[in-house]
């Protein structure tokens, strides 16, 4: 199991026993939740690029997907490109670790084709961990926003519509604003 794994297990143990947690620590549990995450989002998006690169091979070139594969950037670009979100060194790290641990950290170029589609099956293989992981926190952190709802209610604080502790809500069903 992964580091990234193990945090976002203990966030999942943690939703599962809400009971007693007063608004802090549930703002808190959501928040790190919300942070693993962004950081398996990345590391989802880091093995697609694999992925493709290895897909786009026979279509424009072997030479085209080892071009991509040794380019000298710090990350594929695709995965990049659609991080607007302000991940840390430390998240960043903690998403590459996860893919060298799951799927290893040779690409595509440094496989022979005898080994290649063993190697393809643990890219795949890791995506798949990634996101089944990534659809069980969903999980947790919808009980966690749940139970951070019904803890602003029970304090009999109105609910603004629009947001909670930041969070962007859709307006009630029937609002003008649908």
């Amino acid at each position: 199991m992964t580091e990234l794994e193990r945090a976002v297990e203990e966030v999942i143990e943690a939703s599962a026993h809400l009971d007693g947690r007063d608004r802090a620590s549930l703002v808190a549990l959501r928040g790190r939740g919300l942070r693993l995450e962004n950081v398996v989002s990345f590391a989802r998006r880091e093995l697609q690029t694999r992925l493709d690169a290895l897909a786009l091979g026979p279509a424009r070139g072997e030479e085209f997907a080892r071009q991509l594969a040794l380019s000298n950037l710090p990350s594929p670009p695709l995965a990049r490109r659609h991080v607007e979100l302000s991940l840390s060194e430390e998240d960043i790290a903690l998403a590459e670790e996860a893919i060298n641990d799951l799927a290893g950290p040779r690409v595509a170029t440094e496989v022979s084709a005898t080994e290649r589609p063993a190697w393809e099956a643990r890219q795949r293989q890791a995506e798949q961990t990634l996101s089944e992981l990534r659809r069980r926190l969903h999980s947790a952190l919808d009980a966690v926003s749940a139970a951070l709802i019904d803890r602003i209610v029970a304090d009999g604080e109105p609910i603004a519509v629009g947001s909670i502790e930041g969070v962007e809500l859709p307006p009630p069903p029937g609002s003008e604003e649908e």
